[in-house]
């Protein structure tokens, strides 16, 4: 009876531990990302190509990209972040929100409490014990979100982007740079919040932009170690149209930019030359899979996300499904405008809320006009409702 029960408690904690189901020839030595909060694609895009971020600009000409990055819902910090870091949405890690801890969930980890789902951090130190990592943020809460702590071998906040850059230079200009080296730089988010979109929001953007290019100067020139690195520029959210606030569900606040650089991608196939954008839609989530495939390490079945393999063989990615021609869809059509807005009629109040309805018509397939039942707070939009009308 001892030697079943000694048996089932090792059964049980056989369930809790990570299993891993994939691994891959190790293609670099070193993984670099460089994380910028609240910078979403479209407004990334603008900044390059208004001359406000010349490095960004350069480098993603560069680099294989998507500008369309899906982030996960919510769309605030610590669940997109932790998303970048651990390889699955919030629905199954529980980091539901800016306001999350790891001992007080207020949704459980899939794995339950026995162990928190993998970081790439966790998991480069319990296949390659010798291995180091590090992660230097500009927000001092994400040092307690890449949780367990001790899974990192270095760890520091600055504030400022200028001495994040320089700790990032020193920590790579070791004798042995850590494997996985992580960024998140934070004054372009608050800038943001403060200011919304503007000169101030510029200002900090062209102050992100310099420092930027100073690290991904720094690792190219480091030739020995620039020959078997791969470096990821992510960020972790958009922003609302005017740029002051993120957390609802609008593709703007979903969609960031996605960056890759490296001297072992596959850049010869005529869909992914260097400074083109993916084929394959991808996910930030997918972010820690790309890190590990590349770093040859074994993948958790715990993450959600793939390792973006089009990056190192063009040819490996699947069906790209091709909608059928239909002469009413504007094939230039981009961007997030798939409604044409007639007037909206406030209906009323409701606890506060400000109810109002409106018709629009779907400006791609020209479909028959819809209902939109939209609730209001005084600052922002909280729910909308389409329904198709009959």
């Amino acid at each position: 009876m001892v030697y079943l029960q000694g048996t089932s408690m090792m059964l049980m904690y056989t369930m809790c531990v990570s299993r891993i189901v994939e691994a891959a020839p190790q293609l670099v030595d070193h993984v670099i990302v460089l994380g910028i909060d609240g910078l979403g694609g479209a407004k990334a895009e603008q900044l390059m190509s208004s001359g406000v971020m010349p490095n960004l600009a350069d480098i993603r000409a560069s680099s294989i990209y998507s500008m369309h990055c899906r982030g996960d819902f919510p769309t605030s910090s610590a669940t997109n972040w932790h998303a970048i870091m651990a390889g699955a949405s919030a629905e199954m890690t529980g980091v539901d929100s800016n306001n999350w801890l790891a001992t007080q969930p207020d949704i459980a980890d899939v794995n339950g409490i026995c162990h928190n789902t993998p970081t790439i951090f966790s998991l480069l130190r319990s296949q390659r014990p010798n291995a180091t990592s590090a992660l230097v943020s500009g927000w001092e809460a994400l040092l307690g979100i890449a949780y367990p702590k001790t899974d990192i071998t270095h760890t520091v906040y600055h504030e400022h982007v200028e001495d994040s850059a320089d700790e990032i230079i020193r920590i790579l200009s070791a004798d042995h740079p850590p494997e996985f080296t992580m960024l998140q730089i934070n004054e372009l988010d608050e800038a943001g919040h403060g200011h919304g979109y503007g000169d101030e929001f510029n200002k900090e953007a062209a102050r992100v932009d310099v420092q930027i290019g100073r690290m991904v100067s720094f690792v190219q020139n480091s030739t020995v170690m620039w020959k078997k690195t791969m470096l990821l520029i992510v960020a972790d959210h958009g922003r609302e149209p005017d740029g002051y606030n993120h957390g609802g569900l609008t593709t703007l606040e979903l969609e960031t930019m996605w960056l890759a650089l490296s001297p072992v991608l596959d850049t010869a196939h005529e869909l992914t030359p260097v400074g083109r954008s993916l084929v394959t839609p991808i996910r930030s989530v997918d972010t820690a899979p790309t890190a590990a495939y590349a770093l040859g390490l074994e993948i958790p079945i715990q993450w959600r996300g793939h390792p973006v393999r089009e990056l190192f063989n063009s040819s490996s990615f699947g069906l790209n499904y091709k909608w059928p021609p239909n002469d009413r869809c504007d094939a230039q059509l981009s961007g997030v405008v798939l409604y044409t807005h007639q007037p909206s009629y406030v209906l009323g109040l409701w606890n506060g809320v400000i109810l109002t309805f409106s018709v629009h018509t779907e400006s791609c397939t020209g479909d028959d006009a819809v209902v939109r039942l939209q609730m209001m707070a005084p600052s922002r939009r909280i729910r909308t409702i389409v329904t198709p009308l009959r």
